[in-house]
């Protein structure tokens, strides 16, 4: 339910301005370095915001690509969709490995419902960024990976926005 009600606000919203823009960055920028020129000289044009460019590590434009065969309404539809289930599933990974206390047993979609409604969350899936997908790659690194394999979720991750390297002190 919280999900929906996020992506039911988020269409909805009076003020378009920013609306998925970094999604609009990842497709101008990878459509730019396809059509010959520098992936980095990309600059978002939007009547509200504009002279933000791609500042992602190179290989994040071959990992975007997909976004890019598609119509943008498509893109669009596709990007909200796949970074509120990750943001779901993210919350929910998280909710699930709480320590359980005797008086407080708070449960998972509460806490959920919650934190779908918090700034970090709701920012990201407004402006289309790619955070929630590499949050939740993070979090299975973490928690679900085993020893052979620690870390190479994370190193993809770093190699798409250098952020998540930071788990790397984790």
């Amino acid at each position: 339910v919280a999900v929906a009600v996020m992506l039911v606000v988020t269409l909805a919203t009076n003020s378009t301005a920013g609306l998925l823009g970094d999604l609009d960055i990842y497709r101008g920028a990878v459509n730019t370095a396809l059509a010959g020129q520098d992936l980095y000289s990309y600059t978002y044009v939007h009547p509200r915001v504009h002279g933000l460019g791609f500042t992602y590590p190179p290989i994040s434009g071959l990992v975007l690509r997909p976004i890019t065969m598609v119509p943008f309404d498509t893109a669009e539809l596709l990007w909200l969709v796949a970074n509120a289930l990750a943001s779901l599933a993210f919350l929910v990974g998280v909710a699930r490995h709480l320590p359980q206390r005797p008086r407080w047993k708070p449960t998972v979609p509460i806490l959920v419902a919650i934190c779908m409604l918090t700034t970090p969350v709701w920012l990201s899936l407004r402006l289309g960024q790619i955070n929630a997908v590499l949050a939740l790659a993070v979090l299975a690194d973490v928690m679900v990976i085993r020893k052979r394999w620690a870390g190479a979720l994370i190193g993809l991750c770093g190699a798409i926005k250098l952020t998540p390297m930071y788990a790397v002190l984790y």
